[in-house]
């Protein structure tokens, strides 16, 4: 398995905690987690008995691996989802869905949504566009692209669209918007 970690996560009452365990170069782990996933995937008469036994094993191992552990609550991980998200944005805006991200953090959709929005008041798509506008009036200001083609390098194909959205951010077009910043 080619995880860089293990999560393990514990409920106290209410609040919920997780432990990430980095042991991704942990040979004994990882075998056992393939193992896991192997009678999982494949199960046979005394697979339920296996995999009870395995995963006793493996807490065994992780519990003697205490300098791979790092602790999060879970408000601090949900932090950690939204700078993750935040970072995705950043480097991905052109082509960045909720999906994907929520694909790459293995988080359900609608709950990383509702994390961004706790986090941020915007949500996914809110904070899609504000990376989108603010490079669009970067390249506008230190390009001489066609304004077609910073459109579509930000990852815009409606250009009709474009100019209703950076004319409401900006109170100008485009154009003028160049023009007046130099």
């Amino acid at each position: 398995m080619s995880n860089n970690y293990f999560t393990l996560r514990y409920t106290n009452h209410a609040k919920a905690e997780y432990l990430y365990f980095k042991v991704s170069k942990n040979k004994e782990i990882q075998e056992t987690i393939d193992r896991i996933m192997w009678e999982l995937y494949k199960p046979s008469t005394m697979s339920e008995a296996t995999i009870k036994l395995l995963v006793g094993l493996l807490l065994i191992e992780l519990a003697k691996k205490t300098d791979s552990i790092e602790g999060y609550s879970a408000n601090d991980y949900e932090k950690k989802l939204v700078l993750d998200t935040l970072n995705y944005i950043d480097t991905n805006y052109k082509t960045a869905t909720l999906y994907e991200i929520s694909n790459r953090l293995r988080q359900p959709h609608y709950k990383l949504s509702r994390i961004i929005k706790k986090y941020t008041e915007l949500t996914f798509n809110e904070l899609l566009q504000e990376k989108r506008l603010s490079k669009a009036a970067e390249l506008l200001k230190s390009t001489n692209l066609p304004i077609s083609e910073t459109i579509q390098s930000i990852g815009y194909e409606n250009l009709t669209y474009f100019y209703k959205i950076f004319k409401k951010k900006y109170n100008t077009t485009p154009k003028k918007y160049r023009d007046t910043t130099d």
